[in-house]
């Protein structure tokens, strides 16, 4: 296997003398700025490898290279990575998921430690005014192009350099140019037939890929309930006044209600918006089953949300930032962010890895989270049904939820299937929804209901062992 080092930037040699011991095993060493380097003269070489001047890699970085080409013979490898301030010893890890496709378009993770096939990199038209790491990003992006296998080596290989007292997460991004980021998106998006626009993400160095909608579908919302006058009337107000999109229904499913206001305020909400239909069925608690029902018997959407009524709309676009994405063939289940009402996070995001926890729980809405992945458009492994979309095609192909999980992981065992079926599951920080955790059902904190928990988890792992034991959109180390 031959592989051949690029080492760009400032290459004087007191500079990149570190730089160099550490590629003592590589097979070739090329020196040069990256606007100068014609991929075509190294065309002898199997991959190429990029590595700034003034950084370092790990002792076992050409060993993991090496064992990672020969077990999957990837076309791009990147690993995580480190900042390192020698004269303070302050070091920062960036532990990364494996490959994510939305979150590419999001900010450029992949980073520095970044090995790409030979034979692809003559393909790729190279732009000598782009800075570095934007240089990084937008042969990447080229190659997507392509169909390619992207491999992600979950330890620390890259070491980088910085002079910087306070290292922080942003300073993986610090060089990176905003208006070139955009650039080499819309080139990518033009490139692929995709209709879209590139907008500036909530901080630096990132992107909200926003895709453009076809035909206004019909979207059907279902919603189970059981009385909770007051929680089911600020659910379905808050959607019939603050969402922009318009064309939808509500199916009220009712399980069983008692509560004569509830008779009254189904009534009231009827009258008043068309759109609005309830339907009962008074069977004993089965989340998937109501839904089931509903969608098979009574839902005429082209994409189905499935609601909590212990939910309330923040953001008034929370159906288009959800429908944009359930519209692209790729996508299984797009998943919403979620807040207590004290506006920090009860959902961003599921770690299947350990049963579903949900991401950056009880962290405040505006802090910057790690690596600002709670503020972007990202995939996950498991998305929270507690609001989901799904389209209708996906629904019906994976057979609806499986109703022998009737309360709990039905969401995660959906998930995984579409994760299996060869469908991306999608977080979008853009519909923003408050959600009053368990108000409808209760936690679990009865023996009867520790015991279904139990039984149910037990079998969604059994159904879906290798989700479980190692969840690629989150990182072993965290």
């Amino acid at each position: 296997m031959n592989i051949t080092a690029v080492v760009y930037g400032d290459c004087a040699a007191h500079v990149a003398q570190e730089t160099l011991a550490s590629l003592g095993n590589f097979d070739h060493i090329f020196l040069a700025s990256l606007g100068d380097i014609n991929f075509g003269e190294l065309g002898q070489s199997d991959y190429i490898f990029f590595v700034k001047a003034g950084d370092q890699l790990s002792i076992i970085a050409y060993t993991e290279l090496i064992k990672s080409i020969e077990e999957c013979s990837p076309d791009i490898l990147y690993s995580d990575e480190a900042l390192l301030n020698k004269n303070t010893g302050e070091k920062i890890n960036f532990y990364k998921p494996d490959f994510s496709p939305d979150l590419l378009l999001s900010q450029f993770y992949i980073g520095n430690l970044l090995c790409v096939k030979c034979n692809l990199l003559t393909k790729v038209k190279s732009n000598p005014m782009l800075s570095e790491k934007n240089f990084l990003y937008d042969i990447v992006l080229q190659i997507l192009s392509e169909k390619v296998h992207v491999w992600h080596i979950d330890e620390v290989l890259y070491i980088g350099n910085s002079e910087k007292k306070g290292i922080a997460q942003n300073d993986f991004y610090q060089g990176f140019d905003q208006v070139q980021g955009e650039n080499s998106l819309k080139n990518y998006l033009l490139k692929n037939n995709v209709q879209a626009k590139i907008l500036p993400g909530k901080f630096h160095s990132t992107y909200r890929v926003r895709y453009s909608i076809k035909n206004q579908p019909l979207v059907s919302i279902v919603i189970p309930f059981r009385d909770q006058v007051e929680l089911l009337r600020g659910c379905i107000d808050s959607i019939l006044k603050k969402s922009y999109y318009r064309n939808f229904e509500i199916i009220g499913v009712d399980n069983g209600s008692q509560d004569p206001r509830t008779v009254a305020l189904k009534k009231e909400l009827t009258d008043k918006d068309r759109r609005v239909k309830f339907i009962e069925l008074d069977i004993p608690y089965n989340f998937s089953r109501l839904n089931n029902i509903a969608i098979k018997e009574y839902a005429r959407g082209e994409h189905y949300i499935l609601l909590n009524n212990d939910t309330k709309i923040i953001a008034c676009d929370w159906i288009e930032s959800m429908l944009e994405h359930s519209q692209r063939d790729e996508v299984g289940v797009v998943g919403a962010k979620l807040l207590y009402a004290d506006r920090t996070i009860q959902h961003a995001g599921g770690i299947t890895q350990h049963f579903m926890l949900h991401a950056f729980r009880f962290l405040p809405e505006n802090v910057a989270s790690y690596f600002y992945f709670s503020d972007v458009q990202r995939n996950y492994s498991a998305l929270t049904f507690a609001c989901v979309m799904i389209k209708k095609d996906v629904y019906h192909q994976l057979g609806g939820l499986k109703e022998c999980l009737s309360v709990a992981y039905n969401d995660i065992d959906f998930c995984l299937r579409a994760i299996a079926a060869g469908y991306l599951n999608i977080y979008t920080p853009y519909a923003v929804l408050f959600h009053y955790e368990s108000k409808s059902r209760g936690k679990n904190n009865t023996l009867k209901k520790r015991f279904f928990a139990l039984r149910e988890r037990r079998i969604a792992y059994q159904k879906s062992k290798k989700y479980f034991d190692r969840d690629r959109y989150y990182n072993k180390h965290l």
